[in-house]
């Protein structure tokens, strides 16, 4: 199971990569509108969540 853990590890860098583009992305919105999206907590919480599943799942894995 090494190969799915290291592919799973892979997911949670791109996972954490999106979370990082949407960050920008809600510092950007917030600059130019100057309105926070409300939604974006949640998503952000979600991906956190998710990485935190997937890193798991990858160490018992290992």
């Amino acid at each position: 199971m090494g190969a799915e853990a290291a592919e799973l590890g892979s997911i949670v860098e791109q996972l954490a990569a999106i979370s990082d583009r949407l960050d920008v992305l809600d510092r950007a919105t917030a600059a130019k509108f100057g309105v926070n999206n409300w939604l974006m907590p949640f998503a952000m919480a979600a991906l956190g969540q998710a990485e935190d599943n997937l890193r798991s799942i990858a160490g018992d894995w290992k």
